[in-house]
């Protein structure tokens, strides 16, 4: 069973799989560990010189943004039902 990294989650069930959506929070979650672990490579990447470690570093920061705007647009939409 292979799912991406992206906001799913399977769970097998008698030979069929189950999409579970992710949450607002779980996505506000995400994000922040995201943009943390970013933080970290990208100063790991200065650190040792590394522009490869740096800019993945940068990438995954905005990876964190994104999903914690993403999080934050669900949150909002549940609170408007």
């Amino acid at each position: 069973m292979n799912v991406s990294t992206c906001d799913l989650m399977c769970f097998p069930t008698n030979g069929l799989e189950v999409f579970v959506m992710a949450t607002g929070k779980e996505d506000k979650a995400k994000g922040t560990a995201n943009k943390a672990a970013g933080k970290v490579k990208e100063a790991a990447g200065k650190a040792t010189g590394s522009a490869k470690t740096e800019a993945k570093g940068k990438a995954q920061q905005a990876k964190g943004e994104l999903q914690k705007g993403k999080g934050d647009a669900k949150e909002s939409q549940k609170k408007q039902r």
